[in-house]
């Protein structure tokens, strides 16, 4: 166990020190200032994401990427719309999911999409996709424009 333990302090001081790399600094300090994101979270979405996120075209199309889209069935005739499709990495959409819970707390603007949501649904889990799916585009729109996230912005 002491082994363990010792091996999870070098990789988290590992990450640390990319954290600190030129190369991820612009795009860890984005991610950083979500709210929500902590550091072991902004490096780990820099490492699988990438520092440019400018390679997905629109919102849209980085939360399909994470998976953070609603999945459709059409047999036949029917069509409808199930739960989340699976695809991309779940690490980045289970952390999202995670930390859009402490995200509500610390964003009005989070908390009230939440709100509707639920309120529309009647599914807490429903509307907690929401806000990682907004958590995720506005990660994007702000790693483009190069400003970190402001708390209570609509746009």
């Amino acid at each position: 166990m002491e082994q363990l333990w010792s091996h999870q302090a070098l990789l988290r001081a590992s990450l640390r020190s990319l954290c600190r790399k030129e190369r991820y600094r612009k795009a860890f300090d984005i991610a950083r200032s979500l709210p929500g994101i902590g550091w072991y979270t902004a490096i780990r979405l820099v490492l699988e994401l990438g520092e440019d996120l400018s390679r997905f075209a629109n919102g849209k199309k980085i939360a399909a990427f994470t998976g953070l889209t609603p999945g459709e069935h059409s047999p036949g005739m029917q069509s409808g719309r199930g739960g989340l499709p699976g695809m991309g990495s779940g690490f980045v959409r289970s952390v999202l999911v995670e930390n859009s819970w402490a995200a509500i707390r610390k964003d009005p603007v989070l908390l009230d999409k939440f709100m509707r949501v639920w309120k529309a649904t009647g599914k807490k889990t429903k509307a907690i996709v929401a806000v990682a799916r907004i958590l995720i585009m506005r990660l994007r729109a702000c790693n483009i424009s190069g400003v970190p996230y402001v708390v209570g912005m609509v746009r």
